[in-house]
């Protein structure tokens, strides 16, 4: 039942033109507001976990910095 709804939501919302990634973000949600057997507080902790993590962090501050380098002209 998911996988069937999942993908159907998803071709949907790009046939009404729909950015993929906001196509991708609702069709998961919408399947995800289906499923009895997880809990909110659960998806959003793995949510919160996943961006917990050096790497990331570090792309996203080598980012920031060289932003602000090329705004202060250095």
């Amino acid at each position: 039942m998911t996988f069937p709804l999942l993908f159907c939501s998803f071709f949907i919302l790009l046939l009404m033109g729909v950015p993929i990634a906001v196509a991708l973000i609702l069709s998961s949600a919408l399947v995800i507001s289906f499923l009895p057997h997880l809990n909110y507080e659960f998806i959003v902790q793995g949510f919160v976990s996943s961006l917990d993590s050096f790497p990331l962090l570090a792309v996203l501050l080598f980012t920031l910095t060289g932003n602000l380098m090329i705004y202060l002209g250095v």
